[in-house]
């Protein structure tokens, strides 16, 4: 997998951690990391300490042999985000950047705690969209916020994302998702719909500069590799 090898280029005696990387397990890069010479790893997300997924997450540390993980509980989007993460010179943020309300807010987050690499992933869209229901032009900076769609859009964005097989919150679910749960927003939904270059212009405005892109998950989804400028 490409971004295992760029992680491995970069990370050898160097600090890392993972933004976000707990839900699903298998996703993680901590062990990715350590088995590339990280001289520390770190796994920060907002879960709650203790559930499944961080259970999970140990489990599968100690079938990698992997020890010393740093485990940091905390929300990306926080006021005292960076006081609980410490500056980390390779930072890994994959699955997150379009589950979030205010993109450039969390990138600044994430600028704060980059010391010298962020590898940042996020699903993205192509530049045009056609299907039986009408076709969606996403050039020169168009950006879907997800809450404000129309009928027509949502069909065809029904039809497209039923067409590649993936489901998204809200579009082509059963269920609708609520935007706001518990008396703040709901990180569960997806909010954005953005292509690469379109992701790469909001990196680059949060504080970044991207040096690199490549596909992830067959093309439906985009890795950046940043720099804090």
């Amino acid at each position: 997998m490409e971004i295992d090898n760029k992680i491995r280029e970069v990370v050898a005696g160097r600090s890392f951690a993972d933004i976000g990387g707990l839900w699903g397990t298998e996703n993680e890069r901590v062990t990715v990391a350590s088995a590339g010479g990280a001289k520390s790893i770190m796994m920060v997300d907002m879960q709650k300490e203790g559930n499944q997924w961080w259970l999970a997450f140990q489990e599968r540390c100690k079938a990698k042999g992997v020890s010393g993980c740093k485990n940091v509980v905390a929300n990306i989007d926080s006021t005292d985000f960076a006081s609980k993460v410490p500056i980390t010179d390779i930072v890994h943020c994959s699955g997150v950047i379009y589950h979030v309300p205010s993109p450039v807010w969390t990138l600044s987050r994430l600028r704060e705690v980059t010391g010298s690499v962020l590898l940042l992933c996020s699903m993205t869209i192509p530049e045009r969209i056609e299907t039986e229901a009408g076709s969606i032009d996403m050039s020169c900076g168009h950006t879907i916020f997800i809450p404000a769609l129309g009928a027509r859009n949502r069909a065809i964005l029904r039809a497209y994302f039923e067409g590649v097989r993936i489901q998204v919150h809200n579009i082509n679910t059963p269920e609708t998702y609520p935007w706001r749960t518990g008396g703040g927003f709901n990180y569960a939904p997806w909010w954005w719909l953005w292509t690469p270059e379109t992701l790469a212009a909001i990196v680059e405005t949060a504080g970044f500069r991207v040096s690199e892109t490549f596909d992830g998950w067959q093309g439906y989804s985009h890795y950046l590799v940043c720099r804090p400028v």
